[in-house]
């Protein structure tokens, strides 16, 4: 289904270059991924936890640059530090929170890889576009069959290690989500409607995917989880709330985000 609904897209993406847009160019992307630098150094969660990262492995799937503007973000829980899991588990509410048209696909990456998130960047295959304007996209996850990572994730596409703590208490965890359950949470694990930096695209140059896992975390209450240690960390277990809330968080389009650098001044 996911190769399908990629083969579609392609589809769409050559009749713009070709025949919907007389005036798009072809032009080659390069693509790299990096964590938000805010991240970096460890981030504080809505939910009150401070994390650092120890581990971050995603498998990662296909990616895709529309020019219709991006979905609307709600970040829930500024307001009321209750988090309710089930306010989150709705059909497509929590990828898709606010109405979204993608419009004309102006651009694409279409090659599974695997990324070190804690490595400085990862550089991903080589993508294409058309000239014209970007202001959304999509994110992917993907079963690892792709990049230097495929061996380490074994079954699993995303696999995260670190320690929390807050209010004096230290929780040291390990959680691993395969594709199948980010594919319950966003369908073929597709992440649709993130932000892409508005831009017109006239030549080739490089597309910056900035991964901001505290978006993964925001739902997440490690207060039922086990203290574990640096040596032996905790494993949250599958389809437990703490586990729920970070597949949640892993479909948040405001994990991700998308630039556009081009090679030469425009």
């Amino acid at each position: 289904m996911k190769r399908t609904l990629s083969l579609w897209l392609f589809g769409l993406f050559l009749v713009n270059a070709c025949g919907g847009d007389t005036t798009g160019q072809r032009v080659a992307l390069h693509t790299r991924v990096v964590m938000a630098p805010e991240s970096v150094a460890g981030f504080t969660a809505l939910s009150g936890w401070k994390i650092r990262l120890a581990r971050a492995w995603v498998a990662t799937g296909p990616l895709y640059y529309f020019d219709g503007a991006p979905s609307v973000v709600f970040d829930r829980g500024k307001e009321n530090r209750r988090f309710r899991i089930m306010d989150w588990v709705l059909p497509s509410a929590h990828a898709h929170p606010g109405h979204y048209a993608p419009g004309v696909t102006n651009g694409q990456m279409l090659d599974e890889f695997s990324i070190d998130l804690l490595a400085p960047e990862t550089r991903l295959p080589e993508g294409n576009a058309v000239t014209g304007m970007l202001r959304s996209g999509t994110f992917s996850f993907s079963p690892p069959i792709g990049g230097p990572l495929v061996a380490a994730l074994g079954n699993q596409s995303v696999i995260v290690q670190g320690v929390a703590e807050k209010e004096l208490v230290q929780v040291h965890f390990a959680v691993s989500v395969d594709f199948a359950a980010i594919a319950r949470r966003a369908r073929d694990g597709l992440v649709s409607g993130c932000k892409f930096e508005p831009t017109t695209i006239h030549g080739p140059g490089t597309v910056t995917v900035t991964v901001n896992p505290r978006s993964w975390f925001n739902l997440v209450d490690f207060a039922e989880v086990a203290p574990g240690s640096a040596e032996s960390p905790t494993v949250i277990a599958a389809e437990t709330t703490p586990y729920i809330a970070f597949t949640l968080g892993l479909v948040q389009i405001g994990a991700y985000r998308f630039t556009f650098t081009p090679d030469t001044p425009q």
